[in-house]
């Protein structure tokens, strides 16, 4: 675009497509890339992983990233550069060669900009709070009527014509998770089971019984997913089927003659002896099947 509007004055055939860039000398070439904040997707993190399909890292290349960490982006751009090291890059970034160049305007610019478009209204719309306010002090200060200055929040549907900039209304965001093909609100005790299942696992339990006779058909079977190794799991199994078939039989002792209730408290029992014996709290689903129907 500079290019194009005349800001920048660039010698015919010095830009070249990236599909061609083996057609000249390794040292003639400068490569502008993407991915100054680790970004997972970007060119410059593919690069790094030997992933990209036209740019290798060779030994000796040179490669500067020229912005500072955005906060929460430092263990990304950090794995970056760890890559491209390994590959054999030498890397200049601001903490040890001062090179961060910033991609947002400083206030001198911000206001040459206001003197260049003489707006009548003032939105700021990027940053926290704190910038944004910041961005609507120096448009007051460059003679902006402050009724014209919207400091707007995520959400707010601002209704503008030649007369009148306002908020109107809000949409109310909120976090929208998209899960395979479905998309909408997750239940809290969805998402609590997910975080206990990538942490501790599943275990599966099926036993059938005879409600009528009151005794145990079948040994207690056991389905585990997701259990890290655990010294004496073989032990811990074994005692949990003596705890499964005495829980039976104190249901059957107690009247519990219910699917649901042998179920729940099975689960309770087991849950409080693994977790004192393994230290972990897995996911237990016990499934009682029965010729009868309770």
């Amino acid at each position: 675009i500079s290019a194009k509007l005349g800001y920048l004055k660039i010698p015919e055939d010095t830009i070249v497509p990236i599909t061609k860039i083996d057609q000249f000398p390794i040292k003639k070439i400068v490569i502008l890339s993407t991915g100054s904040q680790g970004e997972p997707l970007s060119a410059l993190n593919r690069m790094a992983l030997g992933e990209h399909k036209r740019v290798g890292i060779m030994k000796g290349d040179m490669v500067i990233i020229s912005a500072s960490p955005i906060p929460g982006n430092e263990r990304a751009i950090s794995n970056t550069i760890n890559r491209l090291i390994k590959q054999g890059a030498d890397v200049f970034y601001e903490s040890i060669a001062g090179v961060h160049v910033s991609g947002h305007a400083a206030q001198e610019e911000i206001k040459i900009m206001i003197n260049l478009t003489n707006p009548k209204y003032f939105i700021p719309i990027h940053g926290e709070d704190k910038h944004k306010v910041q961005n609507a002090r120096i448009a007051e200060s460059m003679g902006i009527d402050g009724e014209n200055i919207i400091i707007a929040e995520d959400g707010d549907i601002i209704k503008m014509n030649s007369n009148l900039c306002r908020v109107s209304n809000n949409l109310h965001p909120q976090t929208i998770y998209i899960d395979g093909v479905g998309m909408g609100n997750i239940k809290d005790m969805v998402l609590r089971d997910r975080k206990i299942l990538s942490r501790n696992g599943i275990i599966f339990i099926v036993v059938g019984i005879d409600y009528v006779r009151r005794r145990i058909l079948c040994e207690p079977d056991f389905i585990l997913k997701g259990i890290i190794y655990i010294e004496n799991l073989t032990e811990i199994l074994d005692d949990s089927k003596k705890i499964i078939k005495n829980s039976i039989q104190t249901c059957f002792n107690n009247n519990m003659a219910n699917k649901t209730m042998i179920e729940d408290f099975i689960n309770d029992r087991l849950e409080k002896f693994i977790f004192k014996k393994a230290r972990i709290r897995p996911i237990i689903i016990t499934k009682v099947i029965s010729p009868d129907k309770h």
